[in-house]
């Protein structure tokens, strides 16, 4: 029986409404009630295992001058890290606050330091030199992170958590683009009831997309659930900011990286961290500027396959001092238990011989590409925060993003709601944002499209036209190809249950993602190259700091998609 909307939708009022229940979801609804406002949580899936550390995380940053960096210093080599297309001031405030939240993980029952009560500083080239981020003081002891902040969220009086409520739009003042955030609507993905939440102040932390690159892979071609991240993480926060009028930037530097072969799991970047190394079938080591052009997707294959090595990192074989510390990262890490099963069962070790790897498809990861926000953690829209991995102009802030910014989001929300007025929601556009859902279900099954078969077209244009390298007549074509099935076929989709309804979503937040990067990528004329990121243009083969060194924005205009650039900021006391 074909299962369509529930008959009438749920109304409900709040000083703050909170989009994903994951890091900085559970940060900011902790740290806004603490403040003594009411907030709602909407959450996707389960808020117990739910976002990027559901599984649990390998590394948290935490930068102070009596152990690694100056705040200034760090924000300095943060920036320089991603290529200069960073907020510095926002490296300064993350780093100047990442220190803080330790005693609210301690406080809330997680275990930060070893029997010593001191951390365990490990590298971080991808984030800045020296040693930026500490480790878990043994195996899989941050496996439970996420419950463990899930757990304290919903302990807080005044705060009312909605699992399996996916985020699907945000209202503003009197239904405007680009006027003051004022609540949004969520979609109850088992029951496809609409809850129309009024809110004071909205603060997104939705997480990142993985579901813009396309493995090559023909069994695994539409692969919609990779197992680096969560896999219903579409990129609908930045989706509904852009809706909203936000602005979004940096949508062309996406997050690159090399994952286990035929398991994608985000461990080869630790590998790295470590002492690491990547290399080729003839045991040559490429320098990290080409690594990525001279082999993916095929273009140089002549030094495929490629190798993580770890025989040269402190320990090894023995799993003794860093060798011993980087496998703890490993079992601590997103899918590790599923992964070290992996493992066995192909008759690899790390701890034997080099095991091979492969490239993750582009994805949304880096807070470099997203939501544009500034140190107070608002973004461009009045009564709208952001945190965690939907931020964009900062640089990979990962775990402690999320602490850091849950919490400053949280905080300033309570605020601006204690002050503001409750605004009257406007119906027509109640209805816009619930037409395309609406419009799926009445699609018959026989004639239209499903949502995986549009996706997976969707990132395979994403993957063969745009970066890391491409050119403005790819990307050009890939942009028309994107503008026919918009046009033709997205209308056809077709949804026949409320889990279907969700998916219809999903896929629109992930046709914006992909018109995004393609259209920022077009709009910068120029190549450059950050730590974990490559957009490399044949027309455009030099970093061009004169012209460049701004970010792409991306914002709504009347319905158009405009782009211009930005300055990025520095510290002012510089």
């Amino acid at each position: 029986m074909r299962m369509g909307a529930a008959t009438s939708d749920e109304h409900i009022d709040t000083d703050v409404l909170v989009i994903g229940g994951g890091i900085g979801g559970c940060f900011a609804a902790i740290k806004a009630a603490e403040e003594g406002a009411r907030v709602v949580v909407f959450e996707k899936a389960n808020i117990l295992r739910s976002g990027g550390s559901g599984t649990g995380i390998h590394r948290i940053v935490l930068i102070h001058p009596d152990y690694n960096h100056t705040y200034e210093n760090f924000a300095k080599l943060n920036v320089e890290a991603a290529g200069g297309v960073a907020d510095e001031d926002v490296s300064y405030e993350f780093a100047r606050n990442t220190l803080d939240r330790v005693p609210d993980l301690e406080s809330y029952g997680l275990k930060i330091r070893d029997e010593k009560n001191s951390f365990i500083f490990v590298t971080g080239p991808d984030v800045c030199p020296g040693k930026p981020g500490i480790w878990g003081p043994g195996p899989t002891v941050w496996h439970d992170l996420k419950p463990i902040l899930a757990r304290k969220a919903m302990s807080c009086p005044g705060v009312i958590v909605l699992n399996r409520t996916s985020g699907i739009g945000l209202l503003t003042e009197d239904g405007v683009t680009g006027g003051r955030v004022i609540g949004a609507i969520g979609l109850e993905t088992r029951t496809g009831k609409f809850v129309i939440c009024r809110a004071k102040a909205v603060v997104i932390t939705s997480g990142n997309s993985y579901r813009l690159g396309r493995y090559s892979d023909s069994l695994y071609a539409p692969t919609r659930f990779i197992t680096t991240g969560p896999p219903t993480n579409s990129g609908e926060g930045q989706a509904m900011a852009y809706r909203a009028g936000a602005d979004i930037v940096n949508m062309e530097f996406v997050y690159l990286a090399t994952d286990w072969k035929d398991f994608p799991h985000a461990g080869v970047g630790a590998t790295r961290g470590v002492g690491g190394r990547i290399i080729t079938g003839t045991g040559a080591e490429p320098g990290a500027s080409d690594l990525y052009r001279r082999t993916c997707h095929g273009a140089f294959n002549t030094e495929a396959p490629l190798y993580a090595d770890v025989s040269n990192i402190e320990g090894w074989p023995e799993e003794k001092g860093m060798m011993q510390l980087f496998l703890w990262g490993l079992e601590n890490g997103p899918t590790s238990l599923a992964y070290l099963q992996w493992m066995e069962e192909r008759g690899e070790d790390l701890r034997k011989q080099p095991v091979e790897v492969d490239w993750r498809p582009p994805a949304i990861h880096n807070n470099q590409p997203g939501i544009h926000m500034d140190v107070n953690a608002r973004s461009s829209l009045e009564g709208l925060y952001c945190a965690g991995d939907v931020i964009g102009g900062g640089w990979r802030q990962s775990a402690a993003g999320g602490f850091v910014f849950g919490t400053i989001a949280g905080i300033n929300a309570a605020e601006f709601a204690r002050t503001s007025p409750e605004l009257n929601i406007a119906n027509e556009q109640v209805k816009e944002l619930k037409k395309p859902v609406l419009q799926a279900l009445s699609i018959n099954s026989r004639e239209g499209y499903s949502w995986i078969e549009m996706e997976d077209k969707v990132r395979k244009i994403a993957t063969e036209y745009g970066p890391p390298l491409t050119s403005d007549a790819k990307l050009r074509r890939g942009l028309a190809h994107l503008d026919r099935i918009k046009m033709r076929y997205l209308p056809w989709l077709y949804a026949r249950d409320p889990r279907e309804m969700m998916r219809v979503c999903e896929v629109d937040s992930v046709f914006f993602i992909a018109e995004a990067f393609l259209s920022a990528a077009l709009f910068r004329k120029e190549s450059r190259q950050n730590k974990c990121s490559l957009l490399y243009k044949t027309e455009y083969p030099e970093r061009d700091d004169t012209n460049w060194l701004k970010h792409t924005v991306i914002r709504n205009v009347d319905g158009e998609m405009k782009l211009s650039k930005k300055d990025v900021k520095r510290l002012s006391k510089n």
